[in-house]
């Protein structure tokens, strides 16, 4: 095995701004194109994610002229009932769709599920049908699961097969063919800073309900998560990669 040096394995992550909120980040760059969304038939909790704007699908509808995509043509038909259209049983690994259909692939939350991502990845590089692939997962270095390691618990997906970092995620894409113009993370929750936060409870202790949480456990997570969020965004609790 060759002698290699542990400098060889340190790798520069890339400035990033504040981690942003997933689905409404992805709605932005989707806003006005024409977009293939794989996986799209998410069923948990559908009616609640549809009403507070949660429901990946749903805002790309809003903003986007879409057609969604996925194998399991049962999840397919209870996304219809909530007034989908176009929406298509297929696999990610032969797309039935013609070159240049689309401007933007969305593969959110996918990657992590799949026994072989590369070969789906590309796939859909030969296959031609956007120039543009946006791909978010999980991230293997979020404050979250860095917490959770120091109660010596590892949390994750029971479905899932893979937790990446922005390297390895990078050397994924570029090996598919793919390379990212940008990479950023998400936050499942967007921390305020401690100083609004503590605004918000001072209202809410005066009676606006809406103001915030004013509970000090609730105080305290918010600064820590924040402050962990402005010192290294790639704490965030995934990734969000633009590929060409």
């Amino acid at each position: 095995m060759p002698d290699q040096s542990l400098d060889s394995h340190e790798h520069q992550l890339p400035e990033a701004p504040f981690p942003v909120d997933r689905v409404g980040h992805l709605a932005a760059l989707c806003c006005g194109r024409r977009v293939l969304h794989i996986g799209c038939a998410d069923d948990t909790a559908i009616e609640d994610k549809l009403a507070d704007g949660r429901h990946l699908h749903g805002r790309l509808a809003e903003v986007a002229d879409v057609v969604g995509l996925d194998l399991a043509a049962d999840r397919l038909v209870s996304l219809g009932r909530h007034g989908f259209e176009r929406l298509v049983a297929g696999s990610a690994s032969a797309p039935p769709f013609r070159r240049g259909a689309f401007d933007d692939i969305v593969l959110g939350e996918i990657l992590e599920h799949l026994s072989d991502p590369g070969d789906v990845l590309r796939g859909l590089r030969r296959a031609g049908l956007a120039r543009r692939l946006i791909v978010t997962v999980p991230n293997a270095y979020s404050f979250y699961l860095a917490r959770q390691l120091g109660r010596g618990v590892e949390v994750v997906n029971p479905d899932h097969l893979y937790t990446f970092t922005p390297v390895t995620l990078q050397t994924l894409l570029g090996r598919a063919g793919w390379k990212i113009s940008s990479l950023r993370t998400y936050a499942w929750t967007i921390p305020t800073s401690p100083g609004r936060s503590f605004l918000g409870a001072v209202k809410r202790v005066m009676g606006d309900q809406d103001a915030g949480p004013a509970r000090p456990r609730a105080l305290l997570d918010n600064a820590q998560l924040w402050r962990a969020y402005r010192s290294q965004p790639f704490r965030g609790d995934g990734l969000i990669a633009v590929s060409e």
